[in-house]
């Protein structure tokens, strides 16, 4: 069953905001955060992993509306960046 625009936007919010903060403490604490994933590969399947919900998304844009271009944009971006996490 695919999920509604209200659920998606309500996703969407969720991952952005899990984005930040766990962007934020790579930034403060280095690789420390990476400790609490049990993915393997540790920040580069979290990257990984985000790179796929960007997508996702992005393929629902029609049904998330277009003021959730923005949240994309920067969910996206915080991921995209040049071979590095927090790139």
């Amino acid at each position: 069953m695919r999920k509604a625009g209200d659920e998606l936007r309500v996703s969407l919010a969720d991952k952005l905001h899990n984005a930040r903060a766990i962007l934020l403490d790579y930034r403060t604490d280095g690789e420390a955060p990476w400790v609490r994933f049990s993915a393997p590969g540790g920040g580069e399947s979290v990257r990984w992993y985000y790179r796929a919900l960007t997508d996702a998304f992005i393929a629902r844009a029609d049904t998330l509306g277009r003021g959730a271009a923005p949240f994309l944009e920067e969910l996206g971006g915080r991921w995209r960046g040049a071979g590095s996490v927090g790139g």
